[in-house]
């Protein structure tokens, strides 16, 4: 990648996607260089990532937003001077025995997932990441005139070497339209496991409920090895009497299966369904649909939750609830 130089002939707003067993879908990678600032290749996954590279270019760059930043879905290596790394990263480099000169040389790795800090790439991502780099490296190696082929992501297409590793044109409006689509139900249950799970939990008569989660600020570190996380409260209330009925400190909701597992664990706790659940009509509703539709239980999107917004109210003004 370093040999080839490709930042010399694209800017990073030419992707070129990468099909990735690994991840069952695109890894849309964007190479830094052509501005001569910073060196590097960030590759944003699946449909996620994609959404994730929108928002960033949807924001403000003169709005410090780090909202936007902890929602990215990406890998990234970034190639820098020996001073820019930190001690894990120079320890890790030394640990491989490999050694670097010069400037923008030295290569570090950041995985963001969002609603998580940025971290170092688990044993996971650093096959996605490996899989994916020697495929476009090979795809660079033999390419020339790589500026002409590549179109800016502006155009609405993006270059892609698909499962073949055939080299494509996709559609940014297609890739975009199926990524947000209606989510599907993502829990591995039989359907005698729903149907258990519906005779035990009894409705409570004539309640209808708020739910919402609720981002509950600081980053959370579990121990001193795992990546720290930003926690969300999922909190149930009693939509006429705003009576908190559960609440739970949460992580892992970033996709639909996190959402859909912890609602669901939610009933499990407290034996019993509400006659219909309210929730902000947002990313969260949208993905917890699929569930309630299972269960039969009424959903309500709405833009407006009198009873949540006096609990984070209270919460902003540190009483208790």
């Amino acid at each position: 990648m370093k040999e080839k130089q490709p930042w010399l002939e694209i800017q990073d707003n030419q992707f070129i996607a990468v099909w990735s067993d690994r991840v069952n879908d695109y890894v849309y990678c964007s190479i830094m260089g052509n501005a001569g600032e910073s060196y590097g290749v960030s590759g944003f996954l699946g449909s996620r990532g994609l959404l994730s590279y929108l928002d960033l270019l949807d924001d403000d760059p003169f709005d410090d937003n780090l909202a936007v930043v902890f929602m990215q879905y990406s890998l990234t290596v970034n190639f820098n001077s020996r001073e820019e790394l930190n001690e894990d990263e120079y320890d890790l480099i030394k640990s491989l025995n490999r050694k670097y000169r010069g400037k923008n040389q030295w290569p570090s790795f950041t995985s963001m997932i969002p609603d998580t800090v940025p971290w170092s790439f688990n044993q996971e991502e650093s096959l996605i990441f490996t899989e994916v780099m020697s495929k476009l490296e090979s795809f660079l190696s033999r390419t020339d005139n790589l500026s002409k082929i590549t179109p800016s992501f502006d155009s609405g297409k993006i270059l892609a070497l698909n499962k073949e590793g055939e080299q494509i044109i996709l559609s940014t409006f297609d890739l975009v339209e199926k990524a947000v689509q209606d989510p599907d139900l993502e829990l591995d249950m039989s359907e005698i496991e729903w149907k258990r799970m519906r005779n035990k939990i009894d409705k409570i008569n004539g309640v209808e409920a708020e739910l919402a989660f609720i981002q509950a600020g600081e980053p959370v570190q579990r121990t001193p090895e795992s990546r720290p996380f930003l926690p969300y409260i999922l909190v149930l209330l009693d939509r006429q009497t705003g009576a908190v009925l559960h609440y739970d400190l949460v992580d892992s909701i970033y996709y639909s299966e996190g959402i859909q597992e912890k609602i669901f664990q939610l009933f499990e706790k407290i034996e019993a369904l509400p006659q219909a659940v309210h929730m902000f009509d947002d990313f969260f509703a949208t993905h917890a649909e699929p569930l309630f539709d299972k269960l039969s239980l009424p959903l309500v999107k709405t833009e407006e939750l009198h009873g949540m917004n006096q609990f984070i109210q209270m919460m902003e003004e540190d009483k208790p609830f």
